[in-house]
């Protein structure tokens, strides 16, 4: 867990700018849809209008100024006409989605685990996750993310999530999160293994340190 918010700590100004990159240019396709409009309105009827207006005889009148004759003796006042419109339903944006999600649900175990400690620093961290997790929560319910289905885990090959601005980055953000620095081909980051002498050495440095600043008795002049 320390590792993981540390790497989230380190990157999260990054993530959230493929979060808005991906936000000014989400794939998207164009779809048609059927649409229940007056019958006046219909520019490209659909196909199903026939099996439709049967099931919705409440748009079928016997008086002329209810809609338009289409059949002998029967007016039409509302019928299904094809639309195109841009969906953002698709398999990237539901990905990072739901990767989105995932990574709010670790943040908010993480708050629970630092309130059941009393270390006196956990507040400050306490707050960082809530900021955090503010900010995801905001672009999630946002176009296109808050535009998609639920995330149906899959093996799925996708040149878009490896290669497009935005989810390229996301991608290997979320790849360090979850497999920690095992995955670094590079020195990215570097870790320095010390012994636990010397560690607990260098931290009771630090908190004489501390205690000297929080006591009135006390000045550190460099």
């Amino acid at each position: 867990n320390t590792k993981w918010w540390f790497i989230l700590d380190a990157l999260f100004e990054d993530l959230i700018k493929s979060f808005e990159i991906i936000q000014r240019n989400p794939k998207h396709n164009i779809i048609t849809v059927e649409e229940v409009k007056q019958i006046d309105k219909v520019r490209k009827p659909s196909s199903r209008n026939k099996t439709w207006l049967n099931k919705n005889t409440q748009h079928i009148s016997n008086n002329k100024e209810d809609g338009i004759e289409l059949i002998s003796g029967q007016y039409f006042s509302h019928a299904l006409t094809l639309k195109k419109k841009v969906s953002y339903d698709n398999y990237e944006n539901r990905f990072v989605k739901y990767m989105g999600h995932q990574i709010i649900i670790r943040l908010t175990d993480l708050k629970k685990d630092l309130h059941k400690n009393s270390i006196s620093n956990n507040a400050r961290v306490v707050q960082k996750i809530r900021t955090y997790t503010g900010r995801l929560h905001t672009i999630l319910n946002n176009i296109p993310f808050n535009k998609v289905g639920n995330f149906e885990k899959e093996t799925y090959f996708s040149s878009t999530l490896t290669q497009a601005a935005g989810y390229k980055d996301f991608l290997q953000i979320y790849s360090l999160l979850e497999n920690g620095f095992e995955i670094l081909e590079d020195d990215f980051f570097i870790v320095n293994y010390k012994k636990i002498d010397d560690l607990y050495g260098y931290w009771c440095f630090f908190k004489i340190l501390d205690i000297i600043k929080d006591s009135s008795n006390f000045k550190i002049k460099n």
